[in-house]
């Protein structure tokens, strides 16, 4: 499901029908949020089908592209306060009598895994996770009378914060990986400079990387077709990111902002 993602990065990819749960990995404030709600949207616009996103709090603040009723009429915000919760709510989402959702999103995996995070609880969760994917893929499927229709997909995205000083309490990813084959990085880049930075405000630069592309060699000048976050924050903490589009190193087109952080 990283289709889904680079979809929202600028890299069009056709629809496959063995498109595989993704996992969206990145340090506290590197945007994994705002980046899983423009999937949200986009794959309602796209696909015209429910998204389910589920996160341990309400967001705060929503991209005004999206207070637009109509454009969250489609997405189902669930806010489990546990793991007990969650794992109840996905067991039971089959029993939804509405349309069958064409993505699942999990936002803070990692938040309901703590104090949780034996193998056993991990692969509980993980494995809900997919068999409900897997089960809504064979309902749209079953519906569209077409077995190999590749737009006939539940896909399943979730989000884990890590960085180096959080390795410790972490579930084990390598067990995590098992269930989600494919990953998305969103790697701190401190080769940029922009050369629109503000007074009083902290800016950082993340260029997402995902599993089934090869890393770019430290010598090439970034005009990859891959995109860098631009990450700013403001004196009064407020977050924005923007989608940035490489010119070359340490050189950068400012792209739209996306949505504040939550």
């Amino acid at each position: 499901m990283a289709r889904l993602l680079k979809r929202v990065l600028g890299q069009q990819e056709r629809a496959s029908p063995e498109d595989r749960p993704c996992l969206l990995l990145g340090e506290c404030s590197s945007g994994k949020t705002s980046l899983l709600l423009a999937a949200a949207l986009s794959s309602s616009a796209e696909e015209g089908r429910r998204t389910v996103f589920i996160s341990r709090s309400p967001l705060q603040r929503l991209p005004e592209s999206a207070r637009d009723p109509l454009s969250l009429k489609k997405i189902h915000f669930v806010y489990p306060r546990s793991l007990e919760e969650l794992l109840s709510f996905i067991a039971a989402m089959h029993e939804n009598t509405r349309s069958a959702p064409s993505l699942v999103i999990l936002d803070g995996m990692d938040e309901f895994l703590v104090g949780n995070n034996g193998q056993q609880v991990v692969a509980s969760l993980s494995a809900l996770l997919v068999d409900t994917a897997a089960y809504f893929t064979g309902k749209l499927r079953s519906d569209s009378r077409s077995r190999d229709d590749a737009s006939c997909c539940c896909h399943l995205i979730a989000s884990m914060r890590l960085s180096s000083e959080e390795i410790e309490g972490t579930p084990d990813l390598s067990f995590i990986e098992r269930y989600f084959p494919d990953k998305c990085w969103l790697e701190r880049d401190v080769s940029w400079q922009g050369t629109d930075a503000q007074v009083d405000a902290i800016e950082r630069y993340y260029r997402p990387r995902f599993s089934d592309i090869p890393e770019p060699s430290l010598d090439t000048d970034h005009s990859s077709s891959g995109k860098t976050w631009r990450l700013w924050v403001g004196s009064d903490g407020e977050l924005m990111v923007s989608a940035m589009q490489s010119q070359g190193r340490g050189q950068m087109e400012s792209g739209k902002d996306l949505y504040p952080l939550v």
